[in-house]
């Protein structure tokens, strides 16, 4: 049997999800959100669908304002943006991908979301830090 050491896990996470965002960008939503859309009805675009099935999310969890939100494998961000912006809570986002955590990071910097959404380590070097 193979062992499932950190740094083995550490390769095959690089492996499968560390690819750009220029490869996603070229079959998701402009948000790159990997998750099943809610398509509200059958004419709405797969952009309208994702941020359907965000508000959704939010609804169903009756987010308030100042709530706190832990939020893992955030993918490259899109929920933990919208819930922040959205919904006014802090939402501290975890990923096992680097690239896509560098990415939600980048993005929350530029939308000035960067004191709402803490995106500043993967799970990895989160579990490296305990």
């Amino acid at each position: 049997m193979q062992a499932n050491t950190l740094s083995g896990s550490a390769r095959n996470i690089h492996y499968h999800y560390d690819l750009t965002a220029d490869f996603y960008k070229l079959w998701l939503d402009p948000q790159l959100v990997y998750t099943c859309a809610y398509f509200p009805t059958p004419s709405a675009t797969l952009e309208q669908a994702q941020l359907a099935k965000m508000d959704y999310v939010c609804r169903k969890l009756q987010l308030q304002s100042g709530e706190k939100v832990i939020e893992a494998g955030c993918g490259w961000g899109a929920l933990a943006l919208h819930m922040a912006k959205n919904y006014g809570v802090t939402v501290r986002a975890f990923n096992i991908s680097r690239e896509q955590i560098l990415f939600a990071r980048e993005r929350a910097k530029r939308e000035g979301l960067t004191h709402m959404v803490d995106s500043s380590r993967t799970t990895t070097e989160r579990i490296r830090a305990l």
